[in-house]
């Protein structure tokens, strides 16, 4: 590759990457500017790319919530990794729902004590974050009356307060899932 090559190679890579680096609006020697869109046709194929920069909580700020998980009432610890698993992944499914870029949803024990810690960037109030992961779910369980049409729900007394533990886990003869449920 000849040097004039070289130099023309560069400076078209250092426009591509003052384009893509540019702000959506930004205001030059007085003048407003707004950077356009990417939006290439070569016959069938097109590109279409939006260069806009999503911050992170380190650059946009955010909440960092540490919820403390009680679980004094399981004993086994297997048990205790997979019930905190689970609140994390209920969690999880709950933050990805509202579409927040790149929440982190993960878990922590430390000196004894199971933690779950969430990061939600652009969230600035915690009381916002906390009415986004949303209150204890309640589980209640009822009978299925009537027609497939016409079925209504009849109310029973049991509720997840008599739930001890709920498994997957698979038929023997069929290979289908099945869930079991023990109760207290």
């Amino acid at each position: 590759m000849t040097p004039e090559k070289k130099l023309l190679f560069i400076i078209l890579l250092f426009g591509v990457a003052l384009f893509i680096s540019l702000p959506a609006n930004f205001t030059l020697f007085d003048r407003k500017f707004t950077r356009p869109d990417l939006d290439l046709r070569f016959g069938s194929f097109e590109i279409k790319k939006n260069f806009d920069l999503i911050f992170g909580l380190d650059l946009a700020g955010g909440s960092h919530l540490v919820f403390e998980a009680d679980v004094s009432g399981i004993s086994d610890s297997q048990r205790r990794e997979s019930a905190i698993e689970g609140v994390r992944d209920v969690i999880e499914r709950r933050v990805n729902l509202f579409g927040i870029s790149e929440p982190n949803v993960q878990t922590s024990t430390f000196a004894g004590k199971d933690r779950i810690i969430v990061e939600l960037p652009g969230i600035k109030e915690p009381k916002e974050a906390i009415e986004l992961i949303g209150k204890t779910a309640q589980l209640s369980f009822a009978e299925v009356s009537g027609e497939a049409e016409e079925q209504t729900l009849i109310p029973t007394d049991l509720t997840g307060a008599d739930l001890a533990r709920a498994d997957v886990t698979f038929d023997q003869t069929t290979g289908k899932p099945v869930v079991t449920l023990e109760f207290t």
